[in-house]
């Protein structure tokens, strides 16, 4: 059961933003659409071979109280970041509890 209490880390919502790069495709850059308090829990870790480089990856549930404005519009594709740390939003969906609370299952970007 989660209370207000455990939400103790401060997160800025970002909201990705496409536009095309003349070449006819598209970049993506990331907009700050809010800031909210969140409860992040460690779900498991792994690490990657990408871009000719060994990438970390840690698997993050993010539980955010449903309701509180940008909340409900969050999906995947959005970052949540805390100075430093950036996760990456892989999906989100309200908890079933009555609508109180939206998890957010994410990537924590280490670079």
């Amino acid at each position: 059961m989660t209370r207000i209490a455990d939400l103790s880390m401060r997160l800025d919502v970002h909201r990705p933003v496409w536009s095309a790069d003349g070449t006819g495709g598209e970049t993506v850059s990331y907009q700050i659409a809010g800031a909210l308090w969140g409860a992040v829990m460690v779900r498991g870790m792994a690490e990657r071979y990408a871009d000719e480089r060994l990438d970390g990856i840690v698997t993050h549930r993010i539980r955010l109280r449903h309701g509180s404005g940008i909340v409900g519009e969050i999906a995947g594709g959005w970052r949540l970041v805390s100075g430093v740390r950036v996760f990456r939003v892989l999906v989100a969906a309200p908890v079933e509890d009555g609508g109180r609370w939206l998890d957010a299952l994410c990537e924590e970007e280490c670079r």
